[in-house]
């Protein structure tokens, strides 16, 4: 990956977008005039996932742009998610065909597993499905499955031909290892926090040294940050020295680490902004210099894990 390059070859050989434009927490109603403004000002890579509640609102809008010409599917480099509640060896294809259905296309460029997690099934629309089931002392009731297992289906939807790549999201190191120890095909992409107060650069050292592409979500950080990212003192003076916008600064600095990243707008002007990162490089002094903000302030840290899963599955 050169330092002004759009994309990034990732180990198989398939192309990803250095920028993609992320669906999490999107406004229903207005995402899928998004997308296909995202389509307009350039955009080609899209981050989606069940357990987000709006496949199928951008699949609507996916249809209308590729029915319209205007742009070829093979041009789209479109990633979603396995949730926890579908690990089960009978779910996993089946959640990758509702995906599929909803969406409205017939292949994911990039399928994950979204959280290295396994809980019951509750049901294939998580509109409506338990996403974490838990039992009368409100605990998660886990399901009897390995990562293992799961990815295995996952070889075979890429077998089949329903996706052109799978990986993984949220996983450390330890959970890389054990997946790649029984992999037949290995992780292209882990997917995981990263902004200037959450920076996870051992984990993206650790991913590189293992061909692994670490994709960036929440790089402008969340409403964790007791400072938010955007206002920090260092990213507010670089972005007067680049004459660039605070979050155009941020998401260079994604870029320079090694990662792409996918956040989320649904405004058009902020949506070209976001894509306008590469005619500048920040001096390697510059990207430590934000690197130092680092104080391990992730949305998804410990604290979410506990509340969420009952315990810490990464320690």
């Amino acid at each position: 990956m050169s330092q002004q390059s759009r994309t990034v070859t990732l180990s198989n050989g398939k192309i990803l977008p250095l920028i993609g434009l992320g669906t999490w927490a999107a406004e229903p109603g207005v995402l899928g005039q998004a997308i296909k403004t995202a389509i307009d000002v350039g955009y080609r890579a899209f981050d989606f996932a069940p357990v987000y509640g709006n496949e199928k609102e951008i699949g609507q809008a996916l249809k209308e742009v590729l029915d319209s010409g205007k742009i070829k599917r093979e041009e789209l480099f479109l990633t979603s998610k396995l949730w926890n509640t579908h690990h089960e060896v009978q779910h996993v294809r089946n959640a990758l065909l509702n995906t599929l259905k909803d969406l409205q296309v017939d292949y994911l460029d990039l399928w994950l597993i979204h959280w290295p997690i396994q809980v019951e099934f509750t049901g294939y629309d998580l509109t409506q499905a338990d996403i974490t089931p838990k039992d009368s002392n409100g605990h998660p009731r886990f399901s009897k499955v390995s990562h293992a297992q799961t990815w295995a289906e996952m070889e075979k939807a890429f077998d089949e031909g329903l996706v052109k790549s799978i990986g993984v999201s949220n996983f450390t190191s330890r959970e890389l290892v054990d997946l790649l120890a029984t992999a037949r095909i290995r992780p292209v992409v882990n997917q995981i926090e990263v902004s200037p107060l959450h920076t996870n650069l051992d984990l993206i050292e650790f991913c590189s040294w293992h061909g692994v592409h670490v994709t960036s979500y929440s790089t402008f950080g969340s409403s964790f940050n007791k400072t938010p990212v955007l206002e920090l003192p260092v990213i507010q003076e670089l972005s007067k020295k680049y004459n660039k916008t605070p979050a155009q600064v941020v998401l260079r600095w994604a870029i320079e680490l090694g990662t792409s990243s996918v956040p989320k707008s649904t405004n058009a002007q902020r949506m070209k902004d976001n894509l306008e990162i590469f005619d500048f490089q920040l001096s390697r002094e510059d990207v430590n210099r934000i690197s130092a903000e680092n104080k391990n302030q992730g949305a998804f840290g410990v604290e979410f894990r506990k509340s969420t899963f009952g315990f810490n599955p990464w320690v």
